[in-house]
């Protein structure tokens, strides 16, 4: 039989070659894509080891500090740590640092917002008439945040600016006690005590105390006849006082130090223009942490852009000077971002007080000028430019202090919309008593704290320095980094002016505040006035303050060592440490490892100071997304598999049925000399495997430069393999034919013709009727080919739902959206692939039906039928092919993306029809090809086919 087959297989050269071609196109594409879906798992796998990791793998807080939404969906909201306040304690840290496989445990102990206060200058110039002998200019605060869409105008606390030609005398040094005795020289060496002023110029607070008025003692002008006359500082307002030089420059007669600051008051050189420096505030979010530890985890040293490290033993230390109220100040050392993550600008408009007003200035009393200045008529005048405060406020390391008054301000609640966005709920702020210039529509509750604490600053870090915050664990949790806010659709986008919603000085507003402050955990008792050693006079310990610093910690992150991918022995790794914390603490542990990033559609009401509703997108942590890519790029290789062998055993499949169809006769033959249906079967058996066997080798010898020029990884061993891949898709392809062939009855195969076939009068009368009739004869076929281009539209329909109506991504993460990107290009090359087999096997079905219809087609032709209506009847027949595969692969890729997203989206459904109707078209297309070639055909040559 081997002779047999050999000479078969040499005499019947064309019609081994087609097979041989079909056998190596089907293995070779089948090896190619398979190592395209490896080439897209080991791209997936790289991708989520590179970005699985956050700055930590486990993180714990306190007990019941899950949000529903946290609860229910996985997601934690941005900049969840900021608004919680305590509850760990340090012994509990501890326990957590000693668990085993435990690399580094940093706790973060939130302590709240306190007040900075910052000087910005204001150019007023423009505004002073240079002939007037005095004038009086007065500035009003008017705050704009929101990207500008907000502004509130503050007029309780205006700044006035007072210019003479007359001679403005300075103080040079304070000598006494300030809280007791004590006197004011000026630079002509004349002094006057500090009871003298306060008898001249009354008490602008009215609450008896000297303290505001020592700070800022008044310099005295000079008139023309030698009289002098203090300038008093006016009841609930700032008087900023210059004398304009013979040579026009300005001269400033107010110290920019304050009296505690140091006994010699500093002040500005003269300058040509007149900038006047008005007091702008805002709220620092303020944070405990352990330097080494978060040293550690974040790089955090090598984040230090001037100044000094925090180190373990900076702790408070007790100031030098006394306090005004009696008593020793605590001074804590801390240092600060160079990000403080706020959007709030000062505009300051101008307004011209009479010349009159001006004159009677001097020598006024609080109560005198209140009064005059309020009765005043004003002029407007031209408005400086506004001062950004974030730009504004570069902390000077070793000078500036700040107070730790603290504001409280805990996190907001959202409801959930049908659609799945979020509203964050109004907070009830009762009577609100902030340090903040700016108060709008409350999200967050806020609880208010005095303590008479300073900080000083010893160095500044930059977040974006981190080593931690680079890639896609920059967008993960991370404390330091402000909160991204954008705007979700054209409307609110362009009311932000394409930037970021960012926050205000309002520590009730909606977007959180990182860390900008960073004291050592150490000094937490001293900050909450529990340190017997640090108890100051100002503020009153309380019993919440109490229990903070029993448990002050708000977070412990936690990293296990000996992570390094994301594979089954790294996240049991993870699980057995998280199970051990909770076990040793009974705190809320949750694991981080294969956390990232997800868009969150949030609507933010208006605000109360002109702020329109805004649609927002942030991005909150989404827990276990690694895990699901991994789970989801294994089912899209197993899917991606199982396509691919379908289509290559469809594509080989249909070339062999029609190989054994072509020698039917012959077979017939056999059977009628006495050849059993079981030789006849291994006959043709044979005869494939041998073809199979050659076209498997010339596979497995072109199989790694093909993959090569497509861009896709074939190993030696799947080369290899294309071998027994190959005479394993022939047997299986010839398998059924072989046993049709061997079952067939000989008589009934002699017989056959295609010209009993034609319609003798009766039956269809239409194309597309004759079409379907036509397919219905040979249902086995028409199914192989519909099959096959089914098998290619639900690749293609799959890979079109992930890249555009889930935005390139299965899981609606920053890690998925890089996921997917990582693979696209493999992806289409396995669908193009798998696409340009289905229409093949179409355009293969069609030649096959022509050739074995030769003599009905001539018959047809005989009778008058046009060729350009036989061409059509054949591309009908391709058309209802490709609209049964269309329909079965679009139906089929449609649940598979479904199954493998677990989302419906609404565009889903239009790329699908989209998907169906282009496997229409491209079979209509394939079917073109046989239908040109029948009408080039002329009638003897179909009559001698047949």
């Amino acid at each position: 039989m081997l002779s047999m087959v050999l000479a078969q297989v040499r005499f019947r050269a064309r019609r081994s070659a087609a097979l041989f071609v079909a056998v190596l196109l089907a293995t070779l594409g089948f090896t190619v894509l398979s190592g395209s879906t490896e080439t897209a798992r080991l791209q997936v796998l790289g991708a989520v080891d590179e970005g699985f990791r956050p700055t930590y793998d486990i993180l714990v807080r306190p007990a019941g500090s899950r949000s529903g939404l946290e609860s229910s969906k996985g997601l934690v909201m941005p900049g969840f740590l900021a608004g919680t306040y305590g509850g760990i304690t340090e012994d509990a840290w501890r326990r957590i640092a000693a668990v085993p496989d435990v690399e580094v445990a940093a706790p973060l102990a939130m302590v709240g917002n306190v007040p900075v206060h910052v000087h910005l200058p204001f150019d007023v110039t423009d505004s002073v008439d240079p002939a007037a002998e005095s004038q009086l200019l007065r500035l009003y605060r008017s705050w704009r945040y929101d990207r500008g869409l907000s502004r509130s105008a503050d007029r309780k606390l205006p700044v006035y600016v007072y210019v003479t030609r007359h001679r403005l005398l300075r103080v040079a040094r304070y000598t006494g006690d300030v809280t007791g005795p004590g006197t004011v020289t000026y630079e002509d060496g004349s002094s006057v005590t500090f009871a003298e002023l306060f008898r001249r110029c009354g008490n602008p607070y009215g609450d008896g105390s000297t303290i505001e008025l020592v700070n800022f003692a008044p310099p005295w002008e000079v008139r023309s006849d030698g009289t002098r006359r203090p300038l008093c500082l006016m009841k609930g307002s700032t008087l900023r006082s210059y004398q304009r030089l013979p040579d026009g420059r300005y001269r400033a007669a107010d110290p920019v130090a304050s009296l505690q600051a140091a006994d010699r008051p500093r002040f500005d050189e003269p300058a040509r223009r007149l900038s006047v420096p008005v007091v702008a505030s805002t709220t620092l979010s303020t944070a405990g942490i352990d330097p080494a530890a978060e040293a550690r985890l974040l790089g955090l040293d090598a984040a230090m852009v001037s100044g000094r490290r925090l180190s373990p033993g900076d702790t408070a230390q007790r100031l030098e000077r006394p306090d005004p109220t009696g008593g020793s100040v605590a001074v804590v050392p801390t240092i600060i971002s160079t990000r403080p993550g706020f959007d709030q600008q000062l505009v300051t408009p101008v307004e011209v007080l009479p010349e009159a007003v001006a004159r009677d200035l001097a020598g006024s009393t609080a109560d005198e000028m209140a009064d005059a200045v309020e009765a005043a008529p004003t002029t407007a005048g031209p408005e400086p430019p506004p001062a950004d405060l974030a730009t504004a406020f570069p902390a000077r390391v070793g000078q500036d202090t700040f107070i730790l008054f603290r504001e409280e301000a805990g996190l907001p609640s959202y409801a959930v919309s049908p659609d799945g966005g979020l509203r964050p709920r109004k907070a009830d702020a009762g009577e609100r008593d902030t340090f903040s210039p700016v108060t709008d529509v409350p999200f967050r509750d806020v609880r208010s704290v005095t303590r008479g604490v300073e900080a000083r600053v010893v160095g500044q870090f930059d977040p974006d320095r981190l080593p931690a915050a680079a890639g896609l664990r920059r967008l993960g949790v991370d404390a330091y980094l402000p909160v991204r806010v954008d705007g979700a659709d054209p409307r609110s986008a362009r009311l932000l002016g394409g930037r970021q919603l960012q926050r205000s000085s309002d520590p009730a507003g909606y977007v959180g505040a990182p860390p900008v402050l960073l004291v050592n955990l150490r000094s937490l008792p001293v900050i909450y006035n529990t340190d017997p050693d640090f108890v100051t006079g100002v503020g009153a310990t309380n019993l919440d303050d109490v229990a903070r610093a029993a448990a002050p910690i708000s977070a412990v992150r936690v990293r296990v060592g000996g992570v390094e991918r994301f594979d089954e022995a790294a996240r049991e790794r993870v699980r057995l440490v998280a199970e051990r914390i909770a076990v040793a603490t009974g705190l809320e542990v949750d694991i981080m490892t294969g956390s990232s990033p997800a868009a969150q559609a949030v609507t933010l009401a208006a605000g109360a100071h002109g702020r329109p509703e805004l649609r927002l997108t942030e991005w909150w942590s989404k827990k276990g997304v690694a895990a699901a890519i991994i789970t989801a790029v294994d089912r899209k290789s197993l899917v991606l598999f199982v396509l691919v062998l379908l289509v290559c055993g469809l594509f080989l499949g249909n070339a062999t049925w029609a190989a054994v169809r072509s020698r039917e006769r012959e077979l017939a033959v056999l059977a009628c000399v006495g050849w059993p249906a079981r030789r006849l079967a291994t006959l043709v058996l044979a005869e494939v495997a041998v073809i199979g066997l050659v076209a498997g080798g010339v596979a497995a010898a072109v199989a790694l430069p093909v993959g090569a020029l497509v861009g896709v990884r074939v190993s030696a061993w799947q080369a290899l393999v294309a071998v027994p891949a190959a005479l394993a898709l022939s047997l299986i392809a010839a398998w059924f034919p072989a046993w049709r062939a061997g079952r067939a009855s000989p008589i009934s195969v002699v017989r056959s013709g295609g010209a009993s076939a034609v319609a003798t009068g009766s039956g269809p009368r239409t194309v597309l009727g004759l079409a379907l009739r036509n397919l219905r004869r040979v249902p086995g076929r028409t199914a192989v080919g519909a099959a096959a281009l089914g098998v290619a539209v639900c690749a293609l329909t799959l890979l079109a739902a992930v890249l555009w109506s889930f935005q390139g991504t299965a899981v609606g993460t920053v890690l998925g959206t890089a996921v997917s990107v990582s693979v696209r290009g493999v992806d289409l090359v396995a669908v193009a692939a798998m696409v340009v087999f289905g229409l093949v096997a179409v355009a293969d079905v069609q030649y096959l039906n022509v050739r074995e219809r030769a003599a009905e087609f001539a018959v047809l032709r005989s009778l008058g039928w046009p060729e350009a209506v036989l061409a059509r009847l054949v591309v009908a027949e391709g058309v209802a092919v490709g609209v049964l595969g269309a329909v079965l692969g679009a139906g089929t890729g449609l649940l598979a993306a479904v199954l493998l997203t677990g989302q419906t989206p609404a565009g889903l459904y239009p790329v699908v029809a989209g998907v169906a109707a282009a496997g229409v078209l491209l079979a209509a297309v394939a079917a073109a090809i046989p239908a040109a070639g029948l009408r080039r055909a002329n009638l003897a040559v179909l009559l001698s086919d047949e």
